[in-house]
Protein backbone atom coordinates (compact mmCIF):
# COMPACT_ATOMS: atom_id res chain seq x y z
CA UNK A 1 0.00 0.00 0.00
CA UNK A 2 1.28 3.20 -0.94
CA UNK A 3 0.82 5.99 1.20
CA UNK A 4 0.12 9.86 0.52
CA UNK A 5 0.10 12.83 1.80
CA UNK A 6 -2.18 15.33 1.02
CA UNK A 7 -1.50 19.24 2.01
CA UNK A 8 -4.16 21.98 1.91
CA UNK A 9 -3.02 25.45 1.90
CA UNK A 10 -4.75 27.67 4.08
CA UNK A 11 -5.44 31.61 4.04
CA UNK A 12 -3.54 32.72 6.78
CA UNK A 13 -5.88 33.86 9.41
CA UNK A 14 -4.77 36.03 12.87
CA UNK A 15 -5.29 33.06 14.92
CA UNK A 16 -1.89 31.34 15.12
CA UNK A 17 -3.17 28.28 16.95
CA UNK A 18 -6.14 27.60 14.70
CA UNK A 19 -4.02 27.57 11.67
CA UNK A 20 -1.49 25.26 13.34
CA UNK A 21 -4.26 22.67 14.42
CA UNK A 22 -6.35 23.22 11.57
CA UNK A 23 -2.66 22.13 9.07
CA UNK A 24 -1.86 19.45 11.59
CA UNK A 25 -5.41 18.05 11.37
CA UNK A 26 -5.48 18.01 7.34
CA UNK A 27 -2.16 17.12 6.54
CA UNK A 28 -2.41 13.29 7.71
CA UNK A 29 -0.96 10.13 5.70
CA UNK A 30 -3.91 8.61 3.70
CA UNK A 31 -4.30 5.48 1.83
CA UNK A 32 -4.98 6.25 -1.34
CA UNK A 33 -5.55 3.00 -2.97
CA UNK A 34 -8.70 2.78 -0.68
CA UNK A 35 -10.64 6.46 -1.40
CA UNK A 36 -10.13 8.81 -4.54
CA UNK A 37 -7.85 11.80 -4.11
CA UNK A 38 -10.47 13.77 -5.08
CA UNK A 39 -13.15 13.38 -2.46
CA UNK A 40 -10.43 13.15 0.03
CA UNK A 41 -9.64 16.43 -1.36
CA UNK A 42 -13.01 18.07 -0.77
CA UNK A 43 -13.61 16.24 2.29
CA UNK A 44 -10.57 18.01 3.77
CA UNK A 45 -11.87 21.46 2.17
CA UNK A 46 -14.92 21.19 3.40
CA UNK A 47 -13.49 19.84 7.13
CA UNK A 48 -11.13 22.49 7.03
CA UNK A 49 -13.84 25.18 6.03
CA UNK A 50 -16.16 24.00 8.72
CA UNK A 51 -13.48 24.53 11.39
CA UNK A 52 -12.50 27.77 10.12
CA UNK A 53 -16.45 28.81 10.28
CA UNK A 54 -16.95 27.13 13.64
CA UNK A 55 -13.82 29.06 15.41
CA UNK A 56 -14.58 32.26 13.99
CA UNK A 57 -18.14 31.95 14.45
CA UNK A 58 -19.04 31.99 11.22
CA UNK A 59 -21.67 29.34 11.45
CA UNK A 60 -25.07 31.32 11.51
CA UNK A 61 -23.87 32.59 8.47
CA UNK A 62 -22.77 29.56 6.79
CA UNK A 63 -26.28 28.29 7.50
CA UNK A 64 -27.76 31.20 5.78
CA UNK A 65 -25.85 31.12 3.03
CA UNK A 66 -26.51 27.57 2.65
CA UNK A 67 -30.63 28.83 2.99
CA UNK A 68 -30.46 31.18 0.35
CA UNK A 69 -28.85 28.62 -1.95
CA UNK A 70 -31.19 25.33 -1.47
CA UNK A 71 -33.88 28.48 -2.07
CA UNK A 72 -32.22 30.26 -5.04
CA UNK A 73 -31.88 25.99 -6.69
CA UNK A 74 -35.53 24.93 -5.53
CA UNK A 75 -36.48 28.36 -6.99
CA UNK A 76 -34.96 28.26 -10.45
CA UNK A 77 -36.03 24.04 -10.85
CA UNK A 78 -39.49 25.60 -10.44
CA UNK A 79 -39.16 28.71 -13.33
CA UNK A 80 -37.57 25.98 -15.47
CA UNK A 81 -40.50 23.44 -14.52
CA UNK A 82 -42.93 26.40 -15.37
CA UNK A 83 -41.70 27.37 -18.94
CA UNK A 84 -41.61 23.23 -19.81
CA UNK A 85 -45.56 23.03 -18.47
CA UNK A 86 -46.58 26.52 -20.39
CA UNK A 87 -43.97 25.25 -23.49
CA UNK A 88 -45.66 21.98 -23.38
CA UNK A 89 -49.21 23.40 -22.86
CA UNK A 90 -48.92 25.77 -26.15
CA UNK A 91 -47.92 22.85 -28.31
CA UNK A 92 -50.76 20.63 -27.09
CA UNK A 93 -53.19 23.85 -27.90
CA UNK A 94 -51.70 24.50 -31.00
CA UNK A 95 -52.06 20.92 -32.49
CA UNK A 96 -56.16 20.79 -31.40
CA UNK A 97 -56.60 24.60 -33.18
CA UNK A 98 -54.91 22.95 -36.01
CA UNK A 99 -57.12 20.08 -36.19
CA UNK A 100 -60.44 22.24 -35.78
CA UNK A 101 -59.28 24.60 -38.30
CA UNK A 102 -58.81 21.81 -40.86
CA UNK A 103 -62.34 20.76 -39.68
CA UNK A 104 -63.57 23.94 -40.22
CA UNK A 105 -61.88 24.17 -43.71
CA UNK A 106 -63.61 20.88 -44.93
CA UNK A 107 -66.82 22.00 -43.52
CA UNK A 108 -66.82 25.43 -45.38
CA UNK A 109 -65.83 23.50 -49.03
CA UNK A 110 -68.11 21.07 -48.11
CA UNK A 111 -71.09 24.15 -47.90
CA UNK A 112 -68.97 25.36 -51.08
CA UNK A 113 -69.27 22.29 -53.29
CA UNK A 114 -73.24 22.47 -51.97
CA UNK A 115 -73.75 25.94 -52.88
CA UNK A 116 -72.67 25.55 -56.13
CA UNK A 117 -74.60 22.44 -56.82
CA UNK A 118 -77.48 24.09 -55.68
CA UNK A 119 -76.97 26.96 -57.69
CA UNK A 120 -76.79 24.96 -60.70
CA UNK A 121 -79.77 22.88 -60.12
CA UNK A 122 -81.83 25.88 -60.00
CA UNK A 123 -80.38 27.37 -62.94
CA UNK A 124 -81.50 24.07 -64.54
CA UNK A 125 -84.70 24.43 -63.19
CA UNK A 126 -85.39 27.56 -64.57
CA UNK A 127 -84.23 27.04 -68.07
CA UNK A 128 -86.44 23.86 -68.05
CA UNK A 129 -89.32 26.30 -66.97
CA UNK A 130 -88.52 29.05 -69.49
CA UNK A 131 -88.41 26.02 -72.22
CA UNK A 132 -91.29 24.73 -71.09
CA UNK A 133 -93.17 28.11 -71.01
CA UNK A 134 -91.89 29.23 -74.40
CA UNK A 135 -93.05 25.96 -75.76
CA UNK A 136 -96.39 26.39 -74.21
CA UNK A 137 -96.92 30.07 -76.11
CA UNK A 138 -96.00 28.51 -79.06
CA UNK A 139 -98.58 25.91 -79.67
Amino acid sequence: MELVLIRIHLQVFPCKNLNQKIAESFTRPVNYQDKPQVKLLKLYEKKASMAICDKMGLKGYQLNLQTQWRRAQALFYYKQQKKATVALQYLCRARVARKELKKLRMAARETEALKETKDKLEKRVELTWRLRYYEGRES
